[in-house]
């Protein structure tokens, strides 16, 4: 029986193809917010695509490297080339934590520039509103 006929296979490629059109339509709207407002509207966006794409990247190998067992890592294959190429590839353009922490700066910062996460989940407490304490 050929790998593509079994079952776990197929279901590998699907998940494959829903993880490769998940960070294409990422990268698309990246790229839709860089032209429609500029590069600086789209950094968080571009920090998202320069973490996904490379990850679901080496997901992909990683699972065709498990699906074809020790022919996967072996000099026939170029599969473990391919995983060598894209793990260097995830590195140059700095590492993750860079881009994650970014991310979450972004997010954790109101229109004004001021810090302001926790009072958008928890609210704010009027007693350490009124005196003015951890503010």
């Amino acid at each position: 029986q050929l790998l593509a006929e079994k079952d776990a296979v197929r279901m590998a490629i699907a998940e494959a193809r829903i993880e490769i059109t998940k960070c294409r339509q990422l990268c698309y709207l990246a790229a839709v917010v860089a032209d429609e407002r500029g590069f600086k509207a789209a950094k968080n966006h571009i920090a998202m695509i320069k973490i996904a794409a490379p990850r679901v990247a080496l997901k992909v190998i990683d699972e065709a490297i498990q699906i074809h067992g020790a022919h996967g890592v072996s000099q026939d294959s170029k599969l473990a080339m391919m995983y060598m190429g894209m793990r260097t590839l995830r590195v140059a353009d700095g590492p993750d934590m860079v881009h994650l922490l970014s991310i979450a700066k972004n997010e954790m910062t109101n229109r004004t520039g001021q810090f302001s996460a926790g009072a958008l989940v928890s609210g704010i407490n009027k007693n350490v509103a009124k005196y003015g304490k951890f503010a």
